[in-house]
This record gives structure tokens, C-alpha cells and sequence, in this order.
């Protein structure tokens, strides 16, 4: 019979560790981009003062009203773009689970010295509220990891080619998915 405990620095948590620091790494560059984002689009610089002490979400709230207010894209690329920042969010909910709970371990016959399986994140706050618990899967970040490696890289080309330089940088994607 297995068991679930909490350890530390465990050798079986280094796939949550690769994917976790994937998905850090993927939305810091998110939050960077939302400010980017703004300073691009604005009309007042007071508005790009603000945005720095906006968290992610009133950010993303920011740029999406700009987008809809810019005669800077066609209606295609504004409904592309708001798609794309719509994306983040429950990306950005993944990245909070992970970094403020614990990796639940699988034990076989309540042995940690045998073998053993990273189950999941286990998160005390879950997204459905009708329940008191729940596990993020280590295939769930990775998901999110890929999610916001191509978001990224999406939002990443649109700001270029918002400010008039060359486009795609393809490289972001594959280094951040570690395809480079």
C-alpha cells in the first residue's frame, strides 16, 4: 500500500522542478511582455506609471482595453491578440498553485528509501470550491509550460511588430519549452 508524505529535495521532484522553473521562466517573461504591451499602446505615460504596481491580471485588463482602442492592428490581429492574453490567466493560476504548495510523493509499502512517484502539487486552495483539495499534475504544468511558451512567443512577435521591427523570434519558443 502506498502513502502520501511531504519531503524535501526529493530526487523524484526534479521533473516538478524543471517544470515549474519552465513555467516561471514563461510568465516572467508574460509579465515583462504586459508591460511592453502597454508602454506600446499607450497615449499617456502616467499609464505606464500605474501598470507598475498593477498586478498580472489588471494588466492583462489594461492591455486587452487598449488593443479593442488602437487603430494600430486590424480587427483579425485585435481579436488574435485578446484570445492571446485571455490565455494567460489560468496559466498564471497554474504558476501560483505551484509555487505556494507542496509536491505530494507516492511511497511504495511506506518505504521512502524505495521507489517512488511525484503525484502532484498538492493545492490546499483548489479552483473548484466544492472541493477541499486537489492535485496539479506534473502533466498539467507541462501543458501550461507549452501554453505559455507559445503565448509568449505570439505576444512577443506582435510587439515587434507593433513597434515596427522585424518579427519572429522563434527562438523564445523553443527555449523555453527546452526544444533549443
Amino acid at each position: 500500500m502506498a502513502r502520501l508524505e511531504f519531503i524535501k529535495n526529493h530526487p523524484a521532484t526534479l521533473v516538478f522542478v524543471e517544470a515549474t522553473g519552465r513555467l516561471m521562466l514563461n510568465l516572467g517573461y508574460i509579465e515583462f511582455l504586459s508591460y511592453e504591451w502597454i508602454g506600446e499602446l499607450q497615449s499617456d505615460s502616467m499609464v505606464t506609471v500605474l501598470a507598475r504596481r498593477a498586478k498580472l491580471r489588471s494588466r492583462i485588463d489594461i492591455v486587452r482595453k487598449m488593443i479593442q482602442r488602437t487603430d494600430r492592428l486590424t480587427e483579425e490581429a485585435k481579436n488574435g491578440y485578446l484570445d492571446l492574453w485571455s490565455e494567460v490567466l489560468p496559466h498564471a493560476e497554474i504558476r501560483n498553485i505551484v509555487a505556494h504548495n507542496a509536491v505530494g510523493m507516492g511511497f511504495v509499502e511506506d518505504n521512502p528509501a524505495e521507489e517512488t512517484t511525484a503525484i502532484g502539487v498538492m493545492n490546499l486552495h483548489p479552483r473548484d470550491k466544492n472541493r477541499d483539495a486537489e492535485l496539479v499534475s506534473v502533466e498539467e504544468i507541462n501543458g501550461s509550460v507549452n501554453a505559455t511558451a507559445r503565448i509568449a512567443g505570439a505576444l512577443h512577435d506582435g510587439l515587434k511588430s507593433l513597434s515596427g521591427q522585424p518579427s519572429p523570434n522563434k527562438r523564445i519558443e523553443r527555449m523555453a519549452t527546452g526544444a533549443d
